[in-house]
């Protein structure tokens, strides 16, 4: 399932199979992965292998 920050993904059953005497549950499990972080920074490069461009001669 997916969200905005991320997506959920279904892991699997507490058990296969269970005997039915009385009411039973079976609890699924799910895990979440979060997007990476996508925030950028003017003063920083994008490339981290990207040098500062020099300063300009006045």
């Amino acid at each position: 399932m997916k969200e905005s920050d991320g997506v959920w993904t279904f892991a699997g059953y507490d058990a296969n199979q269970k005997s039915v005497d009385a009411d039973i549950t079976f609890i699924g499990t799910w895990t979440f992965t979060a997007n990476a972080p996508t925030h950028t920074n003017k003063n920083q490069p994008s490339n981290t292998n990207a040098k500062p461009k020099p300063a300009q001669k006045k």
